[in-house]
């Protein structure tokens, strides 16, 4: 981590390289080789993708011929025998968002395990070229990585952290095109099965799918020109994003400002827009909006409508105490230890009998 030191005007601030070294790296050659793709590496995928999925029966059956599967699955990748099936749509709604969203879910065997194998293959090369704020999608940095690092900036460095850039890309799944995926893919790697397996998968639909366990990792991959950017640029001196939220924090209110053009033109090389509703704001004066809570110099508080969520969940409880909302409640009431709870905790939580409420969770 090297330390540089940049002035604007008269305002003299610390900037911390924490980023990883992404710079002219080479092309990655083979990938899809009969060792590299051994039957172990097969076996895992099968079990990734079966992760809490094991009382489907057509899970169940293909983890009891696990080594059978797990050949076939080689033989289907190396000889390029893969055609991607149709995949199942549902339409969701989003809870926390209220948002209607299209899924699609793709078939289990062979395309979710091919989805599996294409990610333990690359996934070192990919996390050497993500943002280390990149959050989301990735392990080990799920919201509460992002949680703790925001905390320590606005508490560490209130220079560098005087105003915020706010932004939302529009409709980021929808608008990320099939060319953009492999080209994005094709710049580091230069293995041309590998790259075929890529573009059937990416050329399964219009669109990145909302579904693929791929689509998380090429979402954050094609951005990765983005996080480049802003974390290069000399007026920004914090950034984080999550998924196609993303906030750049810095000292000079103007300078932020105008970023917002050369962030459009970045995005639009890739077919995508930014939303009309970014906002720069000093910091002091107004919580930071990102990762489901509100994040303020001493205290940090959960987003409105999460909160709305909580209490209605805990009055159904108090109403009802089934199972259902037993395991409900006890999923979200661990939000509560992320941001300063204790008049929430007194006012709708102390006469709450957790253990009770454990055992007709789970029993």
């Amino acid at each position: 981590m090297s330390q540089q030191v940049c002035l604007v005007g008269r305002c003299k601030f610390v900037r911390f390289e924490e980023h990883a070294d992404y710079n002219t790296m080479k092309r990655i050659g083979y990938i899809l080789t009969e060792e590299k793709l051994s039957l172990d590496v097969c076996k895992t995928a099968i079990l990734k993708a079966a992760r809490h999925k094991h009382k489907r029966i057509s899970v169940a059956k293909i983890l009891s011929r696990l080594d059978e599967k797990a050949a076939l699955l080689r033989e289907i990748i190396l000889e390029e025998k893969y055609k991607p099936a149709e995949y199942k749509v549902c339409h969701i709604i989003d809870h926390p968002s209220q948002k209607e969203r299209l899924l699609h879910k793709p078939k289990f065997f062979p395309d979710q395990c091919i989805h599996h194998v294409i990610i333990l293959l690359l996934h070192k090369e990919l996390l050497k070229r993500f943002d280390p704020y990149v959050i989301a999608s990735i392990p080990k940095r799920g919201a509460h990585y992002g949680h703790r690092a925001l905390r320590k900036w606005l508490e560490r460095d209130r220079t560098g952290t005087k105003y915020c850039l706010k932004c939302d890309i529009k409709k980021c799944y929808d608008n990320i095109r099939p060319p953009v995926v492999v080209a994005a893919v094709a710049r580091f790697v230069k293995d041309k099965k590998f790259l075929r397996l890529i573009a059937k998968v990416a050329y399964s639909l219009p669109s990145l799918p909302l579904g693929n366990y791929t689509s998380g990792w090429f979402e954050n991959l094609v951005l990765c020109p983005l996080d480049r950017a802003l974390r290069a640029n000399k007026y920004v001196v914090r950034y984080l994003r999550y998924v196609d939220d993303f906030i750049a924090l810095g000292p000079n209110k103007r300078k932020l400002r105008q970023l917002i053009d050369y962030i459009s033109g970045i995005l639009a090389k890739l077919g995508l827009r930014l939303k009309e509703n970014w906002q720069v704001f000093k910091v002091d004066e107004r919580g930071i909006d990102i990762i489901g809570y509100r994040f303020y110099r001493n205290f940090i508080l959960l987003r409105k409508r999460n909160l709305l969520s909580l209490m209605r969940c805990i009055r159904a409880y108090k109403k009802h105490p089934t199972a259902k909302l037993a395991k409900s409640l006890l999923s979200r009431i661990g939000m509560c230890k992320w941001f300063n709870s204790h008049n929430f905790w007194k006012k709708y939580c102390l006469d709450l009998n957790f253990r009770k409420m454990k055992r007709r969770a789970y029993t």
